[in-house]
């Protein structure tokens, strides 16, 4: 008799789940969500055509996260924004991926260098074509093509939990930068430029230095994005 190659039940519905917390994931990240934008499950399982309890359960995983707050209905909600919380999200950042920088650099091939070169040049040229969205798609593939070069999966674990919470701040940046970037303003493309220097140069300090400023320009942005938002309240 032939052997069924069919998922069981069980299989089936882990995949699925695993299909709505990944997909979710990549939007929060991405900043697709607002800042206290609730997401209730039944719309959810409409956009990703499934029943309610793949929903929950990634709800909750992402919950775990911190990436989301759960609602007593079941829904969950993307957390709100403040200066705070941002300053703490960054000073985490600045150690965790400094770390991954220093430990990457002296192990840098020409061929690594060669590929953030190549990423960093699309990041500059792209938005002023695609938009924010697409500029800081871009920014997010060179972060994580150089964090992947230290080898560590326990710390890019770490730094992608750190950049899902950013993901509230992401989308409220990318709304107040559109019309700069669609005019050609390249936002701190120049930092990547820098790390990249450094690394050729096998400079681990100042390859450090250069991502602390990266993630310092982003989080002053933000600073006066947050600050102009609450005076017009």
């Amino acid at each position: 008799m032939q052997r069924s190659t069919s998922l069981d039940p069980s299989e089936s519905r882990a995949k699925i789940q695993d299909n709505v917390y990944s997909g979710l994931r990549e939007s929060l990240i991405e900043g697709r969500f607002d800042a206290g934008q609730v997401l209730t499950m039944a719309a959810l399982a409409n956009v990703y055509g499934t029943s309610l309890m793949p929903v929950r359960e990634a709800l909750q995983r992402l919950v775990a996260e911190q990436a989301l707050i759960v609602l007593p209905n079941g829904s969950a909600v993307v957390p709100h924004i403040n200066i705070e919380r941002l300053d703490d999200i960054c000073r985490a950042r600045v150690i965790l991926e400094r770390s991954a920088v220093e430990i990457a650099a002296p192990n840098m091939t020409s061929d690594n260098i060669s590929d953030l070169e190549n990423i960093a040049a699309q990041h500059r040229e792209i938005g002023g074509l695609e938009g924010a969205y697409t500029m800081l798609s871009m920014n997010r593939r060179f972060h994580f093509q150089l964090y992947s070069y230290a080898g560590s999966s326990s710390l890019l674990q770490l730094i992608e939990t750190l950049w899902l919470s950013m993901g509230p701040y992401m989308r409220l940046m990318s709304r107040n930068i559109e019309a700069q970037i669609m005019g050609g303003d390249p936002i701190y493309a120049g930092t990547h430029d820098d790390i990249v220097d450094a690394l050729r140069a096998h400079d681990t300090l100042r390859a450090g230095d250069a991502i602390t400023a990266d993630i310092r320009a982003t989080q002053a942005l933000l600073h006066t994005i947050l600050a102009k938002s609450t005076h017009e309240r």
